[in-house]
C-alpha cells in the first residue's frame, strides 16, 4: 500500500531509534520443486535502505532482480498478491491489458524473457556482422600486398635453401678430409702407445720382484718385531704374576686375623646367653605367687555381685513405674515440640515468604533491567547488522567501479592496439619504400649502363666513385630546376685521380659496357667566374651558391652550376637573357631552360620525381623510420601497461570478491546475531510476566502461613498445662529411685575397692610375664648371633684356603712363562740371517729398475709426439664444428647423412659465391612477409568464417523466435479455454446463477500475441446483458473475483494475498466469496486482509497487527482450532 518504498523503512519513535532499512522475507515449501531452484525450503528476502538500494536474496544468497524473476517467474506474479484496486483494476483494464494476467498463468513470462534476449542477442549478431565485414574490407588490400612480398620472400627463401645446402656439402667434404688425418694420427698414437706398453711391463715384472724383494723384508722385520713384542708381554706377565702370589699372601694373613676376633666374640655370647637363663628361672617363681593373689580378689567379688540381684529386681519395678510416666510425659513433650516444629516452619516460610516478597520485587527489578538491556542487545545487533550491509553495498559499489575502469582500461588497450596495428603498418610501408629505394642505389638502378658498369667495377676494386646525384644536396623547391640545369650530368661519376677514371674506361672498353663521364678532382678546373651577373626581382642567384655539397667537391659543384642562374619565371629568364653573356644558361623554378644562345626548353613533367627527390628522400625516409619504430615502441609499452593495468585491477576485483564473500557472511552472521537478540529480547518480556506472577502468588501464601500460625500457638499452650502435671507424677517417681540407688553406691564402692586390686595384682602378673618374654627374646638373640658368627669363621676358613689354591696356580703359571721366553730366544736367530741375505739382493735389483726407466722416457716421448699429432687433428676437427656451429649446423648429424657429396672443395666454394651473389642481387626482402600474409591469410578466412558462424547464429535465434511465439501462442489459447470454462463456472457460483463469458478481441493482423485482447461478458441473475461500468460495486467485486478465482483454479500458486477484497460484498455475498475461497485452500495458502467477519471465520490463524509504545508494530497471532479447544476450560 506504500507509495514510495522509504515509507517501508521505519522512521523512528520518541522509545525507539530509526531503522536504516527495511527486509522481509518470504519462505516457501519447495518440495515438489514449484522453484527451479534446488532446495526443498526456499526463503526469498528482499531488502531496502534508506540511500535507495534493493538487494535481493534466495536463501541469504545474494542474487540479481532477474535472477528472483526467472526464479520466481512461475509464481505469477500478476496475481499472486490482490488488492482491492487489483480487483475494480480486472475489470477496468484495455483487453490487451488484461491479456497479462492470462500469460502469467500460462507461463508465457519465461518464454517471453527468452525470446526478449534471443531478440537481443540477434541485434547483437547483426551488429557483429557488419563489424567482421568492415574488418574483411580493410583485410583485402593488405592481403594482396602481401602476398607480392610473400613471393619475394619465398623465391629468398629458395635460394637460401640452395646456400645453406652447398654449406652443408662443404661441411660435409672438410669433416671427411679432416676425419681422414685423424685416423692416421690415431693409429701413429696407438703404436707408440703399444711400445710405451711393453716397455711399461718390463718396469712393471721388476717392480713387482724389487716389490717381493723388500716386502720379504719388511715381513721379516715385522716377524722379528712380532717376536720382540711377544717376549716383551711375557715378560710384562712374569712381573704381574709374581705381583699377583705377594698380594695372595697378604690376603691369607688379613683372613687368618679376622678368624681369630669372630671366635673372641663367639665366647663372649655365650657368657651372655648363661646370665639369661638365670633370670628367666627367677622370673617364673615370681610369676607363681601373683597368681594366687589374684585368685583370692576374685573370691570376694563374686560375694559382692550375688549380692546385687536382689537390688536389681526392686530397680526393675521402680523403674517401670517411672518409664510409665516419662512415656506420658515424652508424649506431650512430643507434641508440643512437634507444635514448635510446626510453628518454627510455618515462621520459616513467613520469612521465607517475607524474603521471597523482597527477592520477587529484586527479580521483577532484575528481569526489567535485563529486557532493557536485551532491549539495547538489540538495537546494537541490528547496527552492527545495518554496518555490515553498509560495508558489503560499499564492497558491491567498489566492484561495480573496478569492472567500470577495467571495461575502460580494456577499451583503451583495444584502441592502443588499433593504433599499434596501424603504427606498425605504417611503419613496415616508410621501411619498405627506403629499402626499395636503398636497393635500387645499390644496385644502381635508372643509370646509364656504362655508368652502372664504371660504378660496379669501383666496387670491385675498392675504388671511391660517387655520382653527381648523390653529392648535391637541393632545397626541395629548387630541386626541379637543378636537376634540369644538370640533366645528363646527373650521372657524371666523380673520382679522386685522373688514373681511377682511366682505369675504368679502359675496363669498359674491354668489356664493352658502354660509356661513362668522369670528373676527376685532381683535373677539373672551375668554368670562370660564379658570381651573378645580375640581382634584378625574381632572380633567385647561381645554382652553384643556392645548394650544398661537401667541401671535398665543391669544386665540382662550380664546375657543373657555376654559370647557371635560377630564377622563378620565363618573363624574369626573358629579361635577364638580354643582359647575360655568353656561356651562362638561365632555369626556371618551374623546370624551363634557356640557354645563353636564346633557345628555349619545356613542357610538363613525365613523372613523378626525379633523381634528386629520391636522393632527398634515402636522407629522409631512414628518419621517418626511426619515428615510426619510435611510435610503435611507444604504442607497445602503452599496450603492455595497459594490459599491467588490467591485470592489477583484476587482481584487486578478484580479492574484493573474495572480501565480498566474507562481507556476506558477516552480514548473514549479523542477521542471526540480530535475530538471536531478539529471541532473548522476548524471552525476556516472558520472564518479567513470569516473575510478576510470581510476587502475587508469593503474598497469597503469606497470608495463608500468618493464619497457621495462630492455630498452632493455641495449641501449644494447651499442650504445655498438660505437660506440667505428668511431670510432678514423675518427679515423685525420681524421688523412690534416687534412695535405692544411694544404697546401691556403698555396695559399688566395695565391689570397686575390690575390682581394683584385682586389677593391680593382673597388672604386675602381665608385666612379669612381659618381662620373661623380653628375657626369652634376648636369648634367641644370643643364640643366632652365636651361630651368625660361627658360620663367619668357617668363611673365613675358606677364604684363606682358596687364597692359597690360587697362589699356587700364580707359582705354576710363572713357571710356564718363563719357559715361553727362553724358546723365543731361540726362535729369534734364524730370522736374522734370511733378513740378512734378503738385504744382500736389493740393489742390483734396483740398478736394473734405472735402466729401463731410461728406455721408458724414450718411450714416452714418442708416444707424447703422436698424441700431440692427433690433438691437432682434434683441433682441426673442433674448429671445423665450431665454424659449423656458429653458421647453424649441427655437423655430427651431418656427418652420418648418407647423401654422396657431389663436387670438390672449390666447386662447392664456387657455387656459394653464386648463391650469395643471387642473394645480394634480389635485395632487401621483409622476412616476416610469409607469416605476415599467412596470418593475414589467416585472420582474413578466420573472419570470413565468424561472419559465416554469425550469420548461422542469427538464423538459429530467428527460428528460435519463431519456436517460442508458437509455444507462447499455444500455451496462450490453452489457457484462456481453461481459464474460460473455469470462469464461467466460478460466476454461477458466486452469484448463485447467471452467466459469464471471456472473449478474445484481436487489433492489427492479430498474429502476433501482443496484438489479443481479452473481453469480459457478465450477465447476473435477474438482469439483462450490460457494460462491466453499470455493475454495482458488490457485483464488480464478485466478477473480477470470479475470474481471479478461475485463473488460480487453472494455475495454482504456492501462496496468494487478498487485501480487502471482499470489502464491497455484503453478507450474502461474503459467504459465497467465502464457499470459493475455502474451496481454493486446499492448492493454494491465502493470506487475507480483511475486516469481514464472515471471511475471518473460515480462517486457520488470525494475526492483529497494532502499534506499541515505542511506535512499533505489534503483531499477535491466534490459532483458532486451539482457542476452539481450550473454549471450555476458560469458561
Amino acid at each position: 500500500r506504500s507509495r514510495k518504498s522509504e515509507d517501508l523503512i521505519f522512521g523512528g519513535g520518541a522509545k525507539r531509534a530509526a531503522s536504516g532499512f527495511a527486509e522481509v522475507s518470504l519462505t516457501i515449501d519447495n518440495s515438489d520443486r514449484t522453484l527451479p531452484v534446488a532446495f526443498d525450503t526456499v526463503t526469498i528476502t528482499r531488502r531496502i535502505t534508506r540511500s535507495g538500494d534493493h538487494e535481493y536474496f534466495i536463501n541469504r544468497a545474494k542474487v540479481r532482480l532477474r535472477d528472483l524473476q526467472e526464479a520466481t517467474a512461475s509464481l505469477g506474479g500478476s496475481y499472486t498478491i490482490i488488492n482491492q484496486g487489483l480487483v475494480d483494476n480486472v475489470l477496468d483494464l484495455r483487453p490487451e491489458e488484461r491479456r497479462r494476467l492470462f500469460e502469467d498463468a500460462a507461463d508465457i513470462s519465461v518464454h517471453e524473457q527468452r525470446r526478449n534476449d534471443a531478440m537481443k542477442r540477434m541485434r547483437e549478431t547483426d551488429a557483429n556482422v557488419r563489424r567482421c565485414e568492415d574488418v574483411l574490407v580493410e583485410l583485402e588490400p593488405r592481403i594482396r600486398s602481401l602476398k607480392r612480398q610473400a613471393s619475394a620472400a619465398k623465391q629468398y627463401r629458395d635460394i637460401k635453401h640452395e646456400l645453406d645446402s652447398t654449406q652443408i656439402k662443404l661441411l660435409r667434404l672438410q669433416d671427411v678430409i679432416a676425419n681422414t688425418s685423424l685416423g692416421s694420427a690415431t693409429q701413429d698414437a696407438a703404436n707408440a702407445q703399444h711400445t710405451l706398453a711393453d716397455v711399461q711391463a718390463q718396469r712393471d715384472a721388476l717392480n713387482e720382484r724389487i716389490g717381493a724383494a723388500r716386502l720379504q723384508i719388511r715381513e721379516l722385520r715385522e716377524q722379528m718385531g712380532a717376536i720382540y713384542g711377544e717376549g716383551s708381554r711375557l715378560h710384562t706377565r712374569a712381573e704381574g704374576l709374581q705381583r699377583s702370589i705377594a698380594v695372595a699372601a697378604e690376603r691369607v694373613k688379613a683372613v687368618q686375623q679376622r678368624s681369630v676376633e669372630y671366635a673372641q666374640t663367639v665366647r663372649d655370647a655365650e657368657s651372655q646367653q648363661a646370665a639369661v637363663e638365670a633370670e628367666v628361672a627367677a622370673l617364673h617363681i615370681v610369676v607363681g605367687q601373683q597368681t594366687d593373689a589374684r585368685a583370692a580378689h576374685q573370691t570376694t567379688i563374686d560375694a559382692l555381685d550375688r549380692g546385687r540381684v536382689s537390688y536389681n529386681e526392686r530397680r526393675r519395678a521402680l523403674r517401670t513405674t517411672v518409664d510409665a510416666a516419662q512415656r506420658a510425659e515424652a508424649a506431650t513433650a512430643g507434641a508440643i515440640r512437634e507444635r514448635q516444629r510446626q510453628l518454627e516452619r510455618l515462621q520459616e516460610l513467613l520469612a521465607q515468604l517475607d524474603s521471597s516478597q523482597q527477592n520477587e520485587s529484586v527479580l521483577v527489578d532484575q528481569a526489567q533491567h535485563a529486557l532493557r538491556a536485551q532491549h539495547a542487545q538489540v538495537e546494537q545487533t541490528t547496527l552492527a547488522y545495518t554496518t555490515a550491509q553498509t560495508r558489503a553495498a560499499e564492497r558491491e559499489q567498489t566492484i561495480t567501479a573496478l569492472r567500470t575502469e577495467i571495461d575502460a582500461q580494456r577499451a583503451e588497450r583495444a584502441n592502443s592496439e588499433e593504433a599499434l596495428t596501424a603504427a606498425r603498418r605504417t611503419h613496415n610501408q616508410i621501411d619498405s619504400r627506403y629499402q626499395a629505394l636503398l636497393q635500387i642505389v645499390r644496385s644502381h638502378g635508372g643509370v646509364a649502363q656504362g655508368v652502372k658498369a664504371a660504378m660496379e667495377y669501383a666496387e670491385r676494386t675498392n675504388r671511391e666513385f660517387a655520382l653527381v646525384s648523390s653529392l648535391i644536396t637541393a632545397p626541395q623547391h629548387l630541386e626541379l630546376a637543378i636537376e634540369t640545369a644538370l640533366g645528363a650530368r646527373l650521372q657524371h661519376i666523380v673520382t679522386d685521380r685522373w688514373d681511377d677514371a682511366e682505369a675504368a674506361i679502359a675496363a669498359l672498353k674491354k668489356n664493352n659496357q658502354g660509356r661513362a663521364t668522369f670528373l676527376p678532382l685532381d683535373t677539373i678546373r672551375q668554368g670562370g667566374d660564379t658570381r651573378s651577373p645580375s640581382n634584378a626581382a625574381g632572380v633567385l642567384g647561381v645554382a652553384a651558391q643556392l645548394v650544398d655539397i661537401p667541401a671535398k667537391y665543391r669544386i665540382i659543384l662550380d664546375y657543373l652550376l657555376g654559370r647557371t642562374l635560377i630564377v622563378d619565371s620565363l618573363d624574369v629568364a626573358r629579361s635577364e637573357i638580354k643582359r647575360i653573356s655568353g656561356g651562362w644558361q638561365i632555369v626556371t623554378t618551374g623546370g624551363e631552360q634557356v640557354s645563353s644562345g636564346g633557345s628555349l626548353t619545356g613542357g610538363a613533367q613525365v613523372r613523378d620525381g626525379g633523381t634528386l627527390q629520391r636522393e632527398r628522400n634515402l636522407r629522409e625516409l631512414p628518419i621517418e623510420v626511426d619515428k615510426a619504430k619510435a611510435e610503435v615502441d611507444r604504442l607497445t609499452a602503452v599496450v603492455g601497461r595497459a594490459g599491467t593495468t588490467i591485470q592489477q585491477l583484476e587482481q584487486r576485483l578478484q580479492q574484493h570478491e573474495l572480501a565480498r564473500q566474507d562481507d556476506q557472511t558477516a552480514v548473514q552472521q549479523a542477521s542471526q546475531a540480530r535475530e538471536g537478540a531478539l529471541r532473548a529480547y522476548n524471552k525476556a518480556e516472558a520472564d518479567v510476566a513470569l516473575v510478576s506472577q510470581q510476587a502475587s502468588q508469593a503474598g497469597q501464601r503469606q497470608a495463608d502461613s500468618s493464619a497457621q500460625i495462630a492455630q498452632l500457638s493455641q495449641e501449644l499452650l494447651d499442650l504445655s498445662a498438660q505437660q506440667q502435671v505428668q511431670r510432678t507424677a514423675l518427679d515423685a517417681a525420681y524421688r523412690d529411685e534416687q534412695a535405692l540407688i544411694e544404697q546401691s553406691y556403698a555396695e559399688d564402692d566395695q565391689r570397686a575397692a575390690a575390682q581394683q586390686q584385682l586389677t593391680e595384682a593382673e597388672g604386675q602378673l602381665r608385666a612379669t610375664m612381659a618381662t620373661i618374654q623380653a628375657a626369652e627374646q634376648r636369648r634367641a638373640a644370643l643364640l643366632h648371633t652365636m651361630s651368625q658368627r660361627q658360620a663367619r669363621t668357617d668363611e673365613l676358613a675358606n677364604e684363606a684356603t682358596k687364597i692359597t689354591h690360587e697362589t699356587e696356580g700364580y707359582e705354576r703359571e710363572l713357571v710356564d712363562v718363563q719357559a715361553e721366553i727362553a724358546a723365543i730366544q731361540t726362535r729369534i736367530a734364524p730370522l736374522e740371517v734370511q733378513l740378512k741375505d734378503a738385504e744382500a739382493l736389493l740393489p742390483e735389483q734396483e740398478a736394473a729398475e734405472q735402466q729401463l726407466m731410461t728406455a721408458l722416457r724414450a718411450a714416452e716421448a714418442d708416444a707424447s709426439r703422436a698424441a700431440l699429432t692427433l690433438e691437432r687433428a682434434n683441433d682441426r676437427i673442433s674448429v671445423l664444428h665450431d665454424r659449423a656451429t656458429s653458421e647453424g649446423y649441427d655437423l655430427g648429424v651431418l656427418s652420418h647423412t648418407a647423401e654422396p657429396i657431389e663436387g670438390d672443395e672449390t666447386t662447392l666454394n664456387q657455387q656459394l659465391t653464386t648463391y650469395r651473389n643471387q642473394l645480394q642481387r634480389l635485395g632487401p626482402v621483409n622476412p616476416l612477409a610469409l607469416e605476415e600474409y599467412d596470418e593475414a591469410n589467416e585472420r582474413y578466412t578466420f573472419m570470413n568464417t565468424q561472419v559465416a558462424d554469425l550469420k548461422a547464429a542469427a538464423q538459429s535465434l530467428g527460428e528460435l523466435i519463431k519456436e517460442l511465439d508458437a509455444t507462447m501462442r499455444a500455451n496462450f489459447e490453452q489457457t484462456f479455454g481453461a481459464v474460460a470454462r473455469e470462469f464461467a463456472l466460478t460466476f454461477q457460483i458466486m452469484f448463485g446463477g447467471g452467466s459469464a463469458s471471456l472473449e478474445l478481441t484481436k487489433t492489427g493482423d492479430g498474429g502476433a500475441l501482443d496484438d489479443i485482447g481479452i473481453e469480459i461478458n457478465a450477465r447476473p441473475p435477474g438482469k439483462r446483458q450490460q457494460n462491466l461500468s453499470l455493475l454495482s460495486g458488490g457485483e464488480r467485486s464478485l466478477t473480477a473475483a470470479a475470474l481471479l478465482f478461475a485463473i488460480l483454479k487453472v494455475k495454482p500458486t504456492p501462496f496468494c494475498v487478498l487485501d480487502e477484497v471482499d470489502a464491497a460484498l455484503d453478507e450474502a455475498n461474503v459467504a459465497r466469496f467465502r464457499a470459493a475461497l475455502d474451496d481454493l485452500r486446499t492448492t493454494s495458502q491465502f493470506v487475507v486482509v480483511t475486516h469481514n467477519r464472515g471471511t475471518i471465520e473460515i480462517a486457520d490463524s488470525i494475526y492483529g497487527v497494532s502499534m506499541g509504545d515505542d511506535s512499533a508494530s505489534r503483531v499477535l497471532s491466534l490459532r483458532l482450532d486451539e482457542l476452539i479447544a481450550v473454549a471450555p476450560h476458560l469458561k
